[in-house]
């Protein structure tokens, strides 16, 4: 055996005697056949945290067997983008990724034509690339692993073109199975919620009073949670203190604990089953003649009768055209079956008159008399048949609040000559002390000075008001 760059060969097929059960493929590793190389492989590479797949096989010279095998990690190579010619050259390229890293990790099988069995002759475990983490290993392709009878079923409908609706589970749990034939798929995942966390809670016995138990229901983690359940062990009826039950419909994880645990229940008793989380809650069921249960979906049990009937009717209507005896058989049975019915139908029909008059008869029920609703004073002012707004002796109309300021507001008095009824921009004195200021200055204009004289003219008719 030869080691050159992390890369163990050997010419030979000895076999170690030690790790008879190896986790770790090592040169001189030999194996029946090739699948089996392959799944030890990739449960190896499973476990580590990477996939693989077979990258080349070759065959010998004289004949087609094959001869020798190669598995590598699936980021073994180097991705190159393959050109086109017609591609455009403004056209926007999607950034796509690959996870080909040029990874070298490869186990090598070779044919060992003395003992027909598939030896390592060279194995590499050196990765350049991060390995797939514990939490998401569950997402590699190496464990989306189906059962080959399940396979098998599947590719079946496929082939016909028929919907798989139903989900295969598989449990050892009694109470568990019923439940799956029994619920939706959406209840069902609750209740097996439910039933895997009843596992991790502990009960002891409170009371005991012949059949009738209570339980103290706890956690056994951190978070402590404790409740009482009640049950009779014989018919299996019971309460938790938690109400689960009473709000969701569904039993609870304490009660699945004492059911499965205290009395060994094989199946959720049927008061804790309720028609609504029931896979056909709407399918009405009828007992024909022959003691065949017809079903129905979204169908209520009158239709299903009426249709049930029709089609039995047919059937005898087809074997009557065969035979006059069997006309005269019918007929006098259906004439008989009439009278039976009908004397049937009047026995309905009094019970119900019956019902009707001793609903009279208990009494009459107080009638009482609904007036008109108070009428309230509305806002604003009273108004006329019109709708117009009331006029009244002494009212008038409302003022807003810009009014009412003002009339409130007091005089205006000028802050030149201190005189009440005028501000400033009208003061007859002011426009005077302008005028003797144009006055002794030549260059002031015409208009001023004729301003400054109606200024004045407008003070002398206020001085004499």
């Amino acid at each position: 055996m030869a080691t050159s760059e992390g890369i163990e060969t050997t010419n030979d097929v000895k076999t170690p005697k030690s790790n008879k059960n190896p986790k770790k493929p090592f040169v001189g590793m030999d194996f029946s056949s090739i699948e089996e190389a392959q799944d030890f492989y990739q449960d190896y590479g499973r476990e580590k945290g990477f996939t693989i797949h077979k990258r080349s096989s070759y065959k010998t010279a004289k004949g087609k067997e094959l001869s020798r095998v190669l598995f590598t990690c699936s980021c073994q190579g180097v991705h190159k983008p393959k050109p086109n010619s017609n591609e455009q050259p403004n056209k926007i390229k999607r950034n796509t990724s690959t996870i080909k890293t040029d990874c070298k990790a490869s186990m090598f099988l070779a044919l060992d034509p003395k003992n027909r069995t598939w030896y390592v002759r060279s194995f590499v475990d050196d990765h350049n690339h991060a390995m797939v983490t514990s939490s998401k290993r569950v997402l590699m392709r190496s464990n989306r692993y189906m059962h080959p009878a399940a396979k098998s079923l599947a590719e079946a409908f496929n082939k016909e073109k028929l919907r798989v609706g139903k989900r295969i589970f598989d449990s050892e749990d009694l109470l568990v199975k019923h439940a799956s034939k029994i619920y939706t798929r959406y209840a069902f995942d609750k209740v097996l919620s439910e039933f895997n966390a009843s596992l991790h809670f502990l009960s002891e016995v409170l009371e005991n009073d012949g059949n009738q138990f209570t339980f103290k229901v706890s956690s056994r983690g951190d978070k402590k949670e404790e409740f009482v359940v009640t049950m009779n062990q014989v018919t299996k009826e019971g309460a938790c203190g938690c109400q689960m039950f009473e709000f969701c419909g569904l039993p609870c994880r304490h009660l699945h604990h004492i059911l499965v645990l205290r009395f060994y229940a094989e199946e959720i008793p049927s008061h804790f089953i309720l028609k609504r989380w029931m896979k056909d809650p709407n399918r009405a069921e009828v007992i024909d003649s022959n003691g065949l249960v017809l079903h129905a979906e979204n169908v209520g049990t009158d239709a299903i009768q009426i249709s049930h009937y029709c089609r039995r009717s047919t059937e005898l209507a087809y074997l009557l055209g065969k035979s006059k005896e069997a006309y005269n058989v019918a007929i006098d049975l259906l004439n008989h079956a009439f009278e039976e019915v009908r004397q049937i139908d009047n026995v309905e029909l009094q019970r119900e008159n019956t019902d009707e008059l001793h609903l009279e008869s208990c009494g009459s029920v107080p009638i009482t008399t609904m007036g008109d609703p108070r009428v309230t004073q509305a806002k604003g002012r009273p108004r006329d048949e019109k709708g117009k707004p009331l006029v009244v002796a002494g009212a008038c109309r409302y003022k807003s609040g810009i009014e009412k300021s003002q009339a409130k507001k007091k005089p205006r008095t000028c802050q030149t000559c201190n005189v009440v009824g005028h501000d400033s921009r009208n003061c007859g004195k002011r426009k005077a002390l302008q005028l003797n200021i144009a006055n002794k200055n030549p260059d002031v204009n015409e208009c001023a000075i004729d301003l400054a004289q109606d200024g004045a003219e407008i003070a002398l008719a206020i001085s004499n008001t």
